[in-house]
C-alpha cells in the first residue's frame, strides 16, 4: 500500500520537498482551526516542528482563549487523502480516553492545498521508539508492564467503540510529560457497525477487512493476504510486536511474509516445537525474561489469529494482573468480548 513506512524507519522527505511544504504552509498565516463550541482559535509555531510522518508535519500550537500548549497536525490531502483526515478527526471526535490522544479541534488551510489541520493534546515525551533505541532492550519488568498495560487501555477502549486502528507500532505510542503513554494516528483506523444480537447492540465484525494498511514490522500476517482478516485480532498481533520489541530491544523480523526470510524461518521453528518467542529470537541472546511475560509473547505472535489473545485474555493475563493496582473510580480499562472471528 502507498505510503507504508519501513519497519522501525520515517520516511525520509528530502529538503528540498520539505522545505517547499514548509514555505507553501507558512505563506498562509491566517490558518486557524476553530474550537468546538468556542469563538476562540488557535495560534500555530511553525518555527517549532515536533513530529512528522510520510503525510503529516506536526508543529506546537497554542490555544489562545486558554493558553494551552496543544500539538497541530498538518496533513497533505494529496498524500493522505481528504477520506483518512476525515476519518481520524471522527474517530479521535468519538473517542474519550486518558491514554489515547485528547481531540482539541480542527480546521482547514487556504490556498489549494487545503490542508487539513488536527489540534490534539500535546504530548512531550517523544515516542516508545525512542525509549526502546536508548534502552537497547535493558528496560526493567516493572517499566514494561506499566507501559504495556498503558498501551492495552489504549487499544481495549478503541476496540470497545468499535475502532481497529490498523497501524499499531512503537512510533503512535507517545508519552506526554509525565511520562504516560498516548495513543495516535487514526488515518488508517476501520470502525466496525453494530448489530443488534439477542436484544443487545454488538459490535458486527463478521466481515472481514481486505485492505493492507499498516507498518511492515508490524502488521500481521494474514493483513497481507487476499483472504481478508479481522481488525481487532491484527491489532493484538502488533501490540505483540510492540512488546517484543520493547522486551528485547530489536523487531522479530522486518516483515510477517514469505518474503522475509526470518519469517519464513520462525514460523519453521515454530512447526518444529519452538514457542513463538524463542522462534522469534532465532538463537538471538535476549534480556532474561520472566516466564509470564513470554507467555504473552507466546500468545500474541500466534500466526494463526484464532489461536491469538484476545483483549480480554491479555488484560487477564498473569503477567499484568500480579502487579496490577486497585484501580482508582473511573478509571478501570475498558474490557471487551474475548470472541475470535475468522474470516469467510
Amino acid at each position: 500500500m502507498e505510503g507504508l513506512n519501513a519497519a522501525l524507519a520515517t520516511i525520509a522527505t528530502t529538503p528540498a520537498m520539505f522545505g517547499r511544504c514548509c514555505q507553501m504552509t507558512l505563506r498562509h498565516k491566517d490558518i486557524h482551526g476553530r474550537r468546538l463550541g468556542s469563538t476562540g482559535d488557535f495560534a500555530i509555531d511553525f518555527e517549532m516542528r515536533i513530529g512528522r510522518g510520510s503525510s503529516a508535519v506536526t508543529y506546537a500550537a497554542r490555544d489562545r482563549a486558554t493558553g494551552e500548549q496543544v500539538a497541530c497536525k498538518v496533513t497533505n490531502p494529496r498524500r493522505v487523502g481528504s477520506d483518512g483526515a476525515e476519518r481520524e478527526r471522527h474517530i479521535l471526535q468519538m473517542l474519550n480516553h486518558r491514554h489515547v490522544i485528547a481531540f482539541k479541534g480542527h480546521g482547514r488551510s487556504s490556498g489549494s492545498a487545503r490542508h487539513h489541520l488536527l489540534f490534539l493534546e500535546m504530548a512531550s515525551g517523544g515516542d516508545l521508539f525512542d525509549v526502546v533505541a536508548k534502552s537497547n532492550g535493558k528496560l526493567s519488568e516493572d517499566v514494561l508492564r506499566r507501559l504495556f498495560s498503558q498501551m492495552i487501555e489504549a487499544v481495549a477502549h478503541c476496540h470497545s467503540a468499535g475502532v481497529a486502528h490498523r497501524d499499531l507500532k512503537l512510533e503512535n505510542f507517545v508519552l506526554d510529560a509525565a511520562g504516560d503513554v498516548k495513543l495516535i494516528d487514526f488515518d488508517l483506523a476501520h470502525v466496525y457497525g453494530w448489530q443488534l444480537k439477542e436484544g443487545a447492540s454488538v459490535i458486527d465484525r463478521s466481515q472481514p477487512l481486505r485492505e493492507p494498511c499498516g507498518t511492515m514490522g508490524f502488521a500481521a500476517p494474514e493483513v497481507r493476504t487476499r483472504a481478508g482478516y479481522d481488525g481487532f485480532a491484527a491489532d493484538l498481533w502488533s501490540l505483540g510486536v510492540c512488546l517484543f520489541a520493547m522486551a528485547m530491544g530489536c523487531l522479530p523480523f522486518n516483515e510477517a511474509t514469505v518474503v522475509d526470510p526470518e519469517f519464513t524461518a520462525f514460523t519453521r521453528a515454530i512447526a518444529s516445537g519452538c514457542s513463538p518467542t524463542e522462534a522469534a529470537l532465532a538463537g538471538r541472546r535476549g534480556p532474561r525474561r520472566s516466564l509470564a511475560l513470554r507467555a504473552i509473547l507466546d500468545g500474541l505472535l500466534s500466526v494463526d489469529p484464532l489461536k491469538r489473545l484476545t483483549i480480554s485474555e491479555l488484560q487477564e493475563s498473569a503477567w499484568l494482573v500480579s502487579a496490577r493496582p486497585v484501580p482508582s473510580p473511573g478509571h478501570g480499562a475498558a474490557v471487551i468480548s474475548s470472541t475470535r472471528t475468522s474470516p469467510h
